[in-house]
């Protein structure tokens, strides 16, 4: 215990450690004790741009709870607000991603890349048009971000909405000028699977979340010659869609 206590003591004199130690501003971050994290900036000033074990900063963190003050407070003391976590998510990305739609518009004022793109291209609308954070989304567009913006599966915002059944947030990204440029996907081939695989797989993605609005606003946007055509269209979408024509006349 003795050598444990001297060890500690002389990490503090060297600056490698502190009484208040690096992890708890990632403690700080995630319950918004503002106060917590201006004392430990003030201990340590390289805490604002800490990086953890997954790569992101504590700017990450705030941004993911909407920890709006504590978000302010790491900007106030020049947080990277583009700095790149895991798998190159920027604090606007999460926040898209998580709807916190008052954190994103902070981050925007303090001249976020509304278009940064992570690992997989997405870019914080893509996240925010999958989970149908339709306030963040008209944030974001409002910032001149890319509506027709793709991903590495040439998906734009336009298609993910489309693929998790999100109707207004469609008809928002069609407003900003989205363009259904080929048939809306609503799957994806899988060419390193079989067949029957991505069939199932496919079955359960579109009885899970493509709604019958969506389905509709597809049928208008590209017509239903071109959605039934599809090759892997799972034969429970088709029955779906033939159900909605019947209804609609």
């Amino acid at each position: 215990m003795h050598n444990a206590l001297k060890l500690i003591t002389l990490l503090i004199l060297f600056n490698a450690c502190s009484p208040l130690c690096a992890m708890d501003i990632w403690e700080a971050c995630e319950n918004n004790n503002t106060q917590r994290v201006e004392l430990l900036i003030e201990q340590d000033n390289t805490l604002v741009n800490a990086s953890s074990l997954s790569s992101s900063t504590p700017l990450h963190c705030a941004s993911s709870n909407g920890s709006l003050k504590t978000a302010a407070l790491l900007l106030q003391h020049k947080a990277n607000v583009d700095a790149q976590g895991y798998f190159k998510w920027t604090p606007l990305h999460k926040a898209s991603y998580f709807g916190r739609t008052k954190t994103a518009a902070l981050l925007l004022q303090h001249n976020a890349n509304v278009n940064a793109q992570n690992n997989l291209k997405c870019t914080p609308l893509h996240y925010a048009s999958w989970n149908g954070h339709l306030k963040t989304a008209a944030l974001l567009l409002q910032h001149n971000a890319d509506v027709n913006a793709q991903d590495d599966d040439k998906w734009t915002p336009l298609n993910h909405a489309s693929y998790t059944g999100c109707t207004e947030g469609m008809k928002l990204l069609l407003s900003y000028g989205a363009t259904p440029h080929k048939p809306i996907n609503l799957f994806v081939e899988y060419p390193h699977y079989s067949q029957t695989y991505a069939q199932r797989y496919e079955s359960w993605i579109c009885k899970t979340f493509v709604s019958r609005k969506t389905i509709a606003l597809l049928l208008s946007l590209i017509g239903r010659q071109k959605i039934t055509d599809i090759p892997l269209l799972p034969k429970d979408m088709r029955n779906l869609i033939a159900d909605y024509a019947i209804s609609d006349q």
